[in-house]
This record gives C-alpha cells, sequence and structure tokens, in this order.
C-alpha cells in the first residue's frame, strides 16, 4: 500500500512541476513512532509560491497509513501576501477525514509571520496567529464542512532559525503548533530539525521531530523523514 500511494505522489509532483505553473514542489515521506497511537507513516505531496499576482498560493495533500491500513486523507490550501519585504500575512484552511472512522475536521487559522535576517547565513523567524477548529464526531466527509457538531478555537504560534552552511547545506531549527498542511492545539507543540542539502532550486531533506502532549503525561511522538524539493520557474530562457 505505501508504495503504490508513494508511486501516485510522484506522479501528482512530476505533473504538477510543469514550467507552465512556476512554483516550489516537494515529495516527502514521514514515520511516526507514538507512545498512544499506533505507528504511521505519512506521504505528503506540497506545492508552494505559486505567483497571483499580489498574492501567493500553496496547497498540498497527504494520506496517512498505519500498520493495519490507509487511515487518514488531509489536504489544505493557504493564500499569503507581504505587505513588507519581512513580514508575511497568511490564511490557512485544512480538512483531514479518517478514511475508516466517522470523523472529520476542518480548520481555518490566519497567522502573521515576521522573517528577519541577523547575519549573512543566519536568519530568524516567528509567527503568531489564531485558529478555529470544526470537528464532526459521527461523520466522515471528504469537503470541508463549517457546521459542526463541536468547535473550539485558540492561539497558534512558531519561532525558530534558518542556518546556512556553505553553498550545499540549510539548517531549520523550529517550534511550532502549525505545518503546512495541519493546525495542532497549544499543549501539543513539535519540536523539529531539519536539514536541506543542495542548491536553491533542488534540495533533498532529512527532518527530526518530537511532538509532545503537554499535561496529559508521557504521550509523546518521534518522527523521522526524508524528501525532495524542486523550484521550477515561469521564465523560458529561450
Amino acid at each position: 500500500m505505501s508504495r503504490r500511494w508513494f508511486s501516485l505522489n510522484a506522479a501528482l509532483f512530476v505533473f504538477l512541476s510543469d514550467p507552465c505553473f512556476g512554483l516550489n514542489g516537494s515529495v516527502s515521506g514521514r514515520y511516526h513512532a507514538s507512545r498512544l497511537f499506533p505507528d504511521r507513516f505519512d506521504q505528503t505531496l506540497h506545492v508552494e509560491d505559486i505567483e497571483l499576482g499580489w498574492a501567493g498560493l500553496s496547497t498540498g495533500i497527504r494520506l496517512s497509513e498505519s500498520t493495519r491500513d490507509l487511515e487518514a486523507l488531509s489536504y489544505a490550501i493557504q493564500l499569503s501576501f507581504k505587505p513588507l519585504s519581512f513580514v508575511e500575512c497568511n490564511l490557512l484552511a485544512n480538512h483531514s477525514p479518517q478514511l475508516y472512522d466517522s470523523t472529520s475536521m476542518s480548520s481555518v487559522l490566519g497567522y502573521l509571520r515576521i522573517h528577519l535576517p541577523i547575519h549573512r547565513r543566519i536568519d530568524v523567524f516567528a509567527s503568531l496567529g489564531f485558529y478555529k477548529r470544526f470537528l464532526m464526531l459521527t461523520k466522515s466527509t471528504l469537503l470541508p464542512t463549517w457546521r459542526s457538531q463541536y468547535s473550539e478555537h485558540d492561539f497558534a504560534g512558531e519561532m525558530g532559525v534558518i542556518s546556512r552552511w556553505g553553498n550545499w547545506v540549510t539548517l531549520d531549527l523550529r517550534a511550532a503548533t502549525f505545518e503546512a498542511l495541519d493546525v495542532y492545539n497549544l499543549n501539543h507543540p513539535y519540536f523539529e530539525a531539519k536539514a536541506l542539502i543542495g542548491t536553491q532550486f533542488e534540495q533533498a531533506f532529512l527532518l527530526l521531530r518530537y511532538h509532545v502532549l503537554l499535561g496529559f503525561g508521557r504521550l509523546d511522538e518521534w518522527a523521522v523523514g526524508v524528501g525532495y524539493r524542486i523550484h521550477i520557474s515561469l521564465i523560458d530562457e529561450t
């Protein structure tokens, strides 16, 4: 099952990377080992930095598979724009239905991100936002729904540092409560180290993540992952 779904992701990635689009795209796999839930393998296709004039568009899809079977589908779309060179405003919406369960979850997150260079090889960044989550506890829907049986809201944030080592290696360290395709509660932050190897046009990456649920004992989770990222330009050099 994992091999078949990863092949599907790769095929979609090649299709979306056609030069007529102009984008950054990545495919990745991530293995999660948890104290509470069965181990799972996530396969993600993410397309970002599609230019829409004054705004940018990012979108992605993820398939989550446990040791038993394919369990969940997640997808998201994000709009962003920069009023200043170091300030970015973002609106992220995601949806995650359980494929073999009667639950689904939709979230909307708005956040402000500040990204500042403090050295020619070191950048720092921080984000602060607010989200609302909608839960369907007795029905799994493939399309998002804002009429839910239960909803919750809270703040979300991230902070981190990006360090460039020479021309080929970049290290990304962060603590956050959201990512490109998911939003977590404030008591469920993650700490991640990612090493990217390559140029700005083509990179392979490795990551290690520690995810913790604060206040409920040691219900923590470790994840390791690998991926490949490529930049496709709209500019025709001919």
